[in-house]
């Protein structure tokens, strides 16, 4: 990407043909990039009319989606055994000569490498806890195996 000589007025430019469009959430997109270009205190997310934390929040939110995929191959396993596995192939791609590679070029490989993509595109890898608690816990992402129910008899 070439260097930008002039930051605000690509962005004038943009918000001009944003609100040009016809299109109406371009067209609210670009009344708010206005609005924050227009101020020295107010935030984007503000600006959006969203809570502070919106990025933080949709990056989050990508990340543990990727992770309860990934947990979805190893429907299987208990909730720590799955923890465990999606942990071990993030973390094998993340050592790996592709994932620098990828991440520099933009490139999403196919599969599980596609998966741990995400999950280190939208914030990093979390702790074999955080996975079993947060993502694949109380969210129904996963499902373990069930326990064989006796009869009373």
């Amino acid at each position: 990407m070439p260097p930008r000589s002039n930051p605000m007025g690509d962005l004038t430019a943009l918000i001009r043909a944003a609100a040009e469009s016809g299109d109406p959430a371009a067209a609210r997109a670009a009344e708010a990039l206005a609005l924050w270009m227009r101020s020295r205190t107010i935030t984007l997310e503000r600006a959006l009319g969203a809570a502070d934390g919106l990025r933080a929040s949709y990056h989050q939110r990508n990340r543990n989606a990727a992770l309860a995929a990934l947990a979805r191959r190893f429907a299987g396993l208990s909730e720590r055994q799955a923890a465990a596995r999606v942990y071990e192939v993030v973390a094998r791609y993340r050592a790996s000569a592709a994932w620098p590679r990828d991440r520099d070029v933009g490139h999403r490989p196919d599969g599980d490498a596609g998966l741990a993509y995400d999950v280190l595109a939208n914030g990093g890898l979390p702790g074999v806890e955080h996975i079993r608690k947060s993502v694949l816990g109380d969210h129904g992402a996963f499902d373990p195996p069930q326990a064989p129910v006796r009869s009373a008899a």
